[in-house]
């Protein structure tokens, strides 16, 4: 059995329905031009300014998004496909997370949380029953003081995802 759906528990991986929200995020704001680029150092000889960064809070978690820059993404032309998640809890627990397009089995043409394709599926059956679960814009949480204080700490952990009316 996979991880459970962990939004906002702090020393868990943020659950697939957030990592989906913060990849859907990226993609919608990279296509839109509205990211901050860098030139990675990576697979860019030209030194090209072309990868959009996405840095974003939603609840205790704070992430940051952008394109694979890796060979292999370029040999398999996947570059602007694969999105390359890094999360981190408010304790500083860090973590990655790679967002496909899925090309096999029942989730084929869906965006899936690599190493995590059982939870996707559940995800994805549970948005069937709920339509606006997997289509629902994500809100960045606004941002909180840091405090070394354990009861706002946990009292911020607990706190639901922020959502748009309607």
């Amino acid at each position: 059995m996979g991880l459970p759906l962990a939004i906002g528990v702090p020393g868990a991986e943020p659950g697939v329905d957030l990592l989906l929200g913060v990849d859907r995020e990226y993609r919608d704001k990279a296509r839109g031009g509205s990211l901050p680029r860098i030139a990675p150092r990576r697979c860019n000889a030209e030194g090209k300014t072309w990868l959009p960064v996405l840095h974003t809070r939603y609840g205790p978690w704070h992430f940051t998004a952008l394109f694979s820059n890796t060979e292999r993404a370029h040999e398999l032309h996947r570059t602007y496909d694969w999105v390359v998640i890094h999360f981190t809890d408010p304790d500083g627990a860090q973590g990655q997370a790679t967002v496909v397009t899925e090309t096999r089995g029942t989730s084929r043409g869906k965006r899936v949380v690599r190493g995590r394709e059982p939870q996707c599926a559940r995800y994805y059956r549970s948005a069937i029953a709920e339509p606006s679960r997997a289509t629902r814009p994500l809100l960045p949480a606004p941002e909180r003081p840091r405090s070394t204080d354990r009861a706002l700490r946990a009292a911020a952990a607990r706190a639901p995802l922020p959502r748009r009316p309607g």
